[in-house]
């Protein structure tokens, strides 16, 4: 009754359909399973053909395009080939030397094309090496004596190298037999460089090559032959095979998780015949960490190999950058500070281009990193290639050269506040081609008007931070704006708050401004009055800092206050400089020459001590001898300031004595004569405060 209930009201609300879903199924008896129909046979007539709509689409249907091959460019191979086979035969040699007047890539590129030739075997290049007289490439040193007997050991080893079976073929029993030898005579010397280049041929591995070449060093060295002249000899026709030998062991060594230290110690001896010895023990006996200061023994080994850029990558690089840049320096120095001519100008540029060529054949092209100097600040730049890079050195200095003397050479708002001013008609004695000046120009006049963007009251930092924003604009016009960009960025504030300080000092005294003590109040209002300049409303908060500093320790100079800084303090801090320029306050007299700075303080240091060494005189020296000098007393020595509070101690107790007196006098008349007391109390209270800014 509950289900019919419910399929009702669902059939009233969903309909009959739903209604008939959801009714209780019935039990139907079980249907016979149907065979399966036959499979149709396919048609034996034409195929239907497709409506031609479908065509029409079908043909506008882009196609895939099918790539063709090509035969690949054989003088491109051959000079594979070549760079691979021949690495030690000059380009020059390749081109000038020819057998029946076809050259060797020729020769190649013509194995290259023959029917089924993908590529040329060492076999087919060793005999064309043979056939072309390049030797040296595959090294066949003569000994100079060939009936010298070889050792039956050294021969078995040779033969299991160039064994045809590569289960039997090793370089193992080679180097055991070198590692065991007592003895090695020119002739088999000899044989041990030849072979090497053949094992190639035989399915050596290059890492075992190079280990046997290595391996031939270290007997060569643990036998002591390295100073016989044969072994010279042989030394020096294997040179660039032992070197690449080198840098391939170390390679396969680092990767293995060897330190350079460590190789390099179980090679010195090895090393020791192809470069100096003293160079490698030094490299080695310098810490890790800091191979730089090793770099003068660094320069001499990579000098001397090539594998020496290997061992010592970074060191390598810094060095080779620096050694560039010292060449690009020197060119521009021709220039000079005094005056030079457009052909002048132009010879330098030209001997730049010639550098950046050198430079850029012995890199491989690639980005170049290196220090320019702009406004006598190091700054490092990269550019895209040597040639950019030289670019960039020229133009600092130029730039340079032409902000300080030249009148007409655009200066940004803030150079025109920090840098001399130049009266109109003032023009640099070098003279710069007009195509040089015409993108510089350009591209200072847009940062003027973009740092005018900025508004009536922008800063410094304010001006910084607008141009690095629009760097790209301005390099747009400029490449070489690139000099100033990086200035900014990184050089920028430093310079700005040096240029600041360099004005506060020019207040100070100094040995050409001579200064009395009684001219302090005239020097702190000066001070005070650099707050209103442009330069320094302009300036960052460190500038008005530095500003402050210097006005607070110069005001205490007034009140007799000394400063409160550590007499270890670097010179290089601000307070320090201020304090050594307000030297100059402290005058001494001796006859008639008047002495100041450290001098006037250590000259009235001995009078004083002298005078204190003396009963007559001591007794003369008051607490007023002593307000100057305790203002100095931090640029004494520490045994100078002891001796010199002991002199204030002994005048503070001889007042202090004094005071007791007068207050006992004072006591016994005091029935009589109050207020003589009292006025006697009040003298000895003031002669007290007196000397109290001693103690702080």
């Amino acid at each position: 009754w509950a289900q019919k209930s419910f399929a009702r009201d669902f059939q009233r609300a969903h309909g009959a359909t739903a209604s008939a879903t959801m009714a209780p199924k019935q039990k139907t008896a079980p249907k016979a399973k149907a065979k399966p129909a036959p499979k149709a046979k396919a048609a034996t007539g034409p195929k239907a053909k497709r409506p031609a709509e479908v065509e029409n689409v079908l043909d506008q249907a882009p196609q895939k395009s099918q790539r063709k091959l090509e035969r690949r460019d054989t003088g491109e191979k051959a000079d594979r080939a070549i760079e691979h086979k021949w690495k030690n035969v000059s380009a020059q040699k390749l081109a000038s030397t020819t057998v029946n007047g076809v050259t060797a890539k020729e020769a190649v590129m013509a194995e290259l094309r023959r029917p089924g030739v993908r590529r040329v075997g060492p076999l087919f290049m060793r005999q064309l090496a043979v056939e072309y007289g390049f030797g040296n490439c595959l090294l066949n040193i003569k000994p100079a004596d060939s009936e010298l007997p070889i050792g039956d050991d050294l021969a078995e080893a040779l033969d299991t190298c160039f064994e045809t079976d590569c289960k039997l073929r090793s370089v193992a029993p080679l180097q055991s037999v070198l590692s065991q030898r007592d003895g090695l005579n020119s002739r088999e010397l000899a044989g041990l460089f030849n072979a090497p280049p053949g094992f190639g041929e035989a399915g050596v591995s290059k890492q075992s090559r190079s280990q046997v070449w290595v391996d031939v060093l270290k007997c060569v060295a643990r036998l002591q032959k390295n100073d016989e002249p044969e072994f010279k000899r042989c030394i020096a026709e294997a040179f660039d095979y032992l070197d690449d030998a080198l840098g391939e062991v170390w390679r396969h060594a680092k990767r293995g998780g060897t330190s350079l230290r460590t190789w390099l110690r179980v090679h010195t001896r090895a090393l020791a015949l192809v470069c100096d010895k003293a160079d490698i023990q030094a490299i080695i006996a310098t810490p890790p960490d800091n191979l730089w200061s090793a770099k003068d023994h660094i320069a001499r080994v990579c000098d001397r190999l090539h594998c020496g850029d290997f061992f010592f990558k970074e060191v390598a690089d810094k060095i080779s950058r620096e050694s560039f840049s010292t060449k690009v320096q020197a060119v521009i120095a021709k220039l000079g500070n005094g005056a030079s001519t457009i052909d002048e100008f132009k010879n330098v540029r030209s001997q730049l281009k010639d550098l950046a060529k050198e430079e850029s054949a012995r890199t491989q092209g690639g980005k170049k990193k290196g220090q320019v100097h702009f406004m006598d600040y190091p700054l490092d730049l990269q550019a895209a290639d040597a040639l950019q890079w030289t670019d960039f050195a020229l133009k600092a200095f130029v730039k340079t050269r032409l902000l300080l003397s030249q009148a007409d050479f655009v200066r940004l708002p803030f150079e025109n506040m920090v840098l001399p001013v130049l009266k109109k008609g003032d023009e640099c004695a070098m003279k710069v081609p007009d195509d040089v000046l015409e993108d510089m120009l350009a591209a200072r006049q847009t940062a003027v008007d973009i740092c005018s963007n900025a508004g009536d009251n922008a800063g410094f930092a304010s001006w910084r931070h607008t141009l690095l924003e629009n760097s790209s604009v301005l390099l747009s016009l400029d490449p070489t704006f690139a000099v100033e960009i990086q200035f900014l960025e990184k050089r920028g504030l430093e310079w700005f708050r040096s240029c600041c300080q360099e004005v506060i000092l020019k207040k100070l005294p100094s040995d050409a401004r001579a200064v009395t003590v009684k001219s302090v109040v005239t020097v702190v209002t000066a001070l005070s009055d650099l707050q209103k300049l442009p330069l320094f409303r302009a300036g960052t908060s460190d500038v008005t800092s530095d500003l402050e500093v210097a006005m607070e320790l110069v005001g205490g100079l007034v009140r007799l206050i000394p400063p409160e800084v550590s007499p270890d303090a670097e010179a290089s801090t601000w307070p320090k400089k201020v304090l050594e320029a307000s030297l100059h306050f402290c005058t001494h007299t001796e006859g008639t020459k008047t002495l100041r700075g450290r001098a006037a303080v250590n000259a009235k240091f001995g009078y004083l001590t002298k005078a204190m060494a003396k009963k007559e005189s001591a007794d003369k020296l008051t607490c007023g001898d002593y307000d100057e000098i305790m203002c100095y007393s931090w640029c004494l020595q520490e045994d100078q300031r002891d001796q010199l509070q002991e002199q204030v101690d002994k005048i503070m107790a001889k007042v202090t004595v004094g005071a007791k007196k007068k207050a006992s006098a004072s006591k016994a008349a005091a029935s009589s004569k109050d207020g003589k007391g009292a006025a006697s109390s009040k003298d000895s209270k003031g002669a007290k405060a007196s000397c109290m800014h001693f103690f702080g």
